[in-house]
């Protein structure tokens, strides 16, 4: 298996002790977000993913007693369905932010769920990677676009081929094509390899239906080492998100002539570029506008624009 008008934000929320002493109120915890990077430019290749900012409030020094909490409060949960895409957008970016941002509301990840359960009132978002279709929009679901996530064909520096179209690459995926014979004049087996999440099945089922990999693909824990063994195996093949890919020494192939830089995930016109969104009934439960603006707000692009993701 990203992007929009570059979006910049970010700061920190400090809290001086000394001026909390002075007016004799309980000291709050403080959140600590770190500064955000710049967006890419519409040419700038993908980022390797930073992690997300440290939402824990700084520590206090040795032999320093720590500043007074309040008494703990329960917070209201806000389920989302994020069947057959990951819950890494959701875990690692929006929930950070939109729990900093609205502290009565705990987002919980149901990763079983999709449209059905949205019907069923068992979450109250999904994450989507497919447009609405049209039965859906009839019953008053809304969806809105958030994020943009590419994917790149990358083969090792001394591969020859240089552009496949996207039935090539879906026949290196499922097997079909399984020598590099039948693409250069390499000798040799494809070796596919992919990484233990369903990233790459998202993007098969998305972009390329009716592929899947093939059984003998050989599955990594993450995507850093899916590429580093790529750049190590001239026969390797693999479909990666583009936030892998920057800087590392692996081939990037073009794509029907269009390498999966920023601009054209964002605007669509590479084609292996999908669209994130965050859909919603007709009468959204409570929460549910708020994380939608939050997710499309500042702070949250701003996140994703680390990893090449920033839709706004």
């Amino acid at each position: 298996m990203g992007g929009s008008p570059t979006v910049r934000g970010g700061g920190r929320v400090r809290c001086s002790l000394v001026a909390l002493a002075l007016l004799g109120a309980c000291a709050r915890q403080a959140v600590v977000v770190a500064p955000f990077d710049a967006a890419p430019a519409d040419d700038e290749p993908a980022r390797i993913p930073a992690q997300a900012p440290d939402l824990q409030p700084p520590a206090s020094p040795a032999g320093a007693p720590g500043p007074a909490r309040s008494p703990a409060r329960s917070r209201a949960e806000l389920a989302i369905g994020v069947a057959g895409i990951g819950d890494w957008v959701v875990t690692e970016v929006i929930a950070p932010a939109f729990e900093a941002a609205q502290d009565e509301w705990r987002i919980r990840v149901e990763p079983g769920e999709s449209l059905p359960g949205l019907e069923g009132g068992r979450v109250a978002l999904v994450l989507s990677a497919s447009p609405l279709d049209f039965p859906h929009r009839r019953k008053g679901m809304r969806e809105t676009p958030f994020a943009a996530l590419g994917f790149a064909a990358i083969v090792h520096p001394s591969n020859t081929v240089s552009y496949l179209n996207p039935a090539q690459v879906a026949e290196l995926c499922d097997g079909r094509l399984h020598r590099w014979t039948q693409l250069n004049r390499m000798s040799g087996e494809v070796r596919v390899l992919t990484a233990g999440d369903d990233l790459c099945e998202l993007a098969l089922r998305v972009l390329l239906p009716g592929s899947k990999l093939v059984a003998g693909a050989r599955r990594l824990a993450a995507w850093d080492q899916v590429v580093t063994e790529v750049g190590q195996d001239p026969g390797a093949f693999a479909l990666v998100p583009v936030f892998a890919v920057e800087g590392r020494p692996v081939k990037v192939l073009s794509i029907d002539g269009v390498q999966p830089l920023y601009g054209p995930i964002r605007s669509g016109s590479y084609p292996l570029g999908l669209t994130l969104r965050l859909v919603h009934g007709k009468d959204p439960a409570p929460g549910v506008l708020e994380l939608v603006g939050c997710a499309t707000g500042p702070r949250v692009q701003a996140l994703l624009s680390r990893r090449s993701l920033a839709l706004h």
